[in-house]
């Protein structure tokens, strides 16, 4: 969906404390399964604030209105991406001045300027507690690996790599890659074993989400050049595999059921990308779900079982149309936005047909927070159930089926200095573009919708 245009937010608001909107559906009645819900209807709870009274969502008139209007309509939303990512642009800017953490065991490979082999001095009292090399590739910078043997505990120690690029033949370097240096220094922190940081105990290699031109994932072991910085392992979870996932697309205007005059929009495919995937996690065993069969019927009505199809057919728009009315999505030109605050009314959908519970979260101003953030990840770590997300103001609700963290520790100072950990942290999406450019995206949103057996 493109920009909408937001009127009637105050930066003063970002100075409050945001409390989260809620909501909850809840069936009338308990069922051991869904060969009991013929007659099943539910309630809605919601809690929270609600969208403010002045606040207007609208189109741009056009290209040249959006660009003269973009810094003052967006300013609130820029200064919270602004606070949003401080933090970790001070932790940066504090690993280059007191050193990143290197614990004890670990070893970390961390990328160099320019390729070949240039003279490195390590300094300090972490000096003679670590191990290191220079590990060269055809072409590539070069990599400083450091192998931490030993530490004391309680303490932490200096150590300052200096490289020195002189002896590196420059007609070799220019050749290669068309760099050139001459000295770099580089500062850490030598630490006892980590108490507080999550380990998978692998070493020496660091591990990333790398996705191929074809939107498939792939989990792969980087190359040692494509490493900068004394980040851990990268840790991974997952709600079902890739194969569950149902490949789902908006429906065009004018096309099978949509009638409207726009695309049927993301937040009604990604509800049925979620119900779909429960349904088929029914139809395969998986306990948590097996009750919930009913989630998809015959031709999306609510007649005899079917198992939800991977890709798009008949009864899939109809399914996929149902929920886009009952949330309420609009047209904005060839665009179908939905208000995150209609997003719980896709529980209509289970109304005859599943006891299926359903709950949303979100921030009423479209600001992203750790704790919707946590929801999602949640469903995904705790119930292997993937989580509706929101991404952008109106932008998108992808289908987040996949959650990956790691952490790096930092050495602080300010009068007295402690150590502190910083996170990464991503979300794979299935984007609900019919398989299409599935892959990660930062862990960051301002919605959250869940499903319950």
């Amino acid at each position: 969906t493109p920009l909408i245009k937001v009127s009637g937010l105050t930066m003063d608001m970002l100075d409050k404390e945001q409390e989260l909107s809620s909501s909850e559906w809840t069936p009338n009645k308990e069922t051991q399964s869904d060969d009991e819900a013929g007659d099943i209807d539910g309630t809605v709870t919601e809690s929270g604030p609600t969208p403010p009274e002045n606040l207007t969502l609208e189109g741009w008139d056009s290209w040249q209105e959006l660009k003269k209007g973009y810094g003052e309509t967006y300013a609130v939303f820029i200064e919270a991406l602004k606070r949003e990512a401080a933090e970790d642009w001070e932790t940066d800017k504090l690993a280059r001045e007191y050193g990143e953490g290197l614990f004890k065991g670990k070893s970390y490979d961390i990328s160099l300027l320019i390729p070949g082999t240039p003279q490195v001095q390590m300094s300090g009292e972490g000096a003679g507690y670590i191990d290191f090399e220079i590990v060269s590739e055809s072409g590539q910078p070069a990599v400083l690996r450091i192998h931490v043997k030993d530490a004391k505990p309680g303490e932490a120690l200096e150590l300052i790599a200096t490289i020195d690029y002189a002896t590196i033949n420059a007609a070799s370097v220019n050749n290669a890659m068309g760099l050139s240096a001459s000295q770099e220094t580089i500062t850490f922190t030598v630490l006892d074993t980590p108490t507080t940081v999550p380990s998978n105990g692998t070493l020496n290699n660091i591990y990333l989400p790398l996705v191929n031109s074809g939107g498939q994932p792939q989990v792969s072991t980087a190359s040692v050049a494509a490493i900068n910085g004394a980040w851990s392992d990268w840790h991974y979870f997952w709600a079902g595999s890739h194969n569950d996932q149902r490949l789902y697309n908006q429906i065009e205007r004018h096309t099978g059921p949509n009638t409207s005059g726009c695309w049927s929009g993301c937040g009604g495919t990604a509800w049925a990308m979620l119900f779909g995937w429960a349904d088929k996690q029914a139809a395969s065993g998986n306990s948590y779900w097996a009750a919930r069969w009913g989630l998809y019927r015959q031709n999306g009505g609510k007649g005899s079982d079917a198992v939800a199809p991977r890709n798009m057919d008949s009864g899939v728009q109809n399914m996929t149309w149902e929920i886009r009315n009952d949330v309420g999505t609009w047209c904005w030109g060839n665009s179908g936005p939905t208000n995150p605050w209609d997003m719980d009314n896709a529980s209509n959908y289970f109304s005859g047909r599943t006891g299926t519970r359903l709950s949303t979260h979100y921030n009423v101003l479209g600001i992203h927070e750790d704790r919707l953030r946590n929801y999602a990840r949640d469903s995904i770590v705790d119930r292997n159930t993937p989580a509706v997300i929101g991404t952008g103001w109106l932008t998108h609700y992808p289908l987040a089926y996949g959650y990956a963290w790691r952490s790096r520790t930092v050495r602080k100072c300010f009068i007295w200095c402690w150590n502190e950990t910083e996170y990464n942290r991503s979300f794979y999406v299935n984007q609900g573009w019919g398989g299409s450019d599935n892959g990660w995206v930062t862990a960051s949103t301002w919605f959250a919708g869940e499903i319950r057996p």
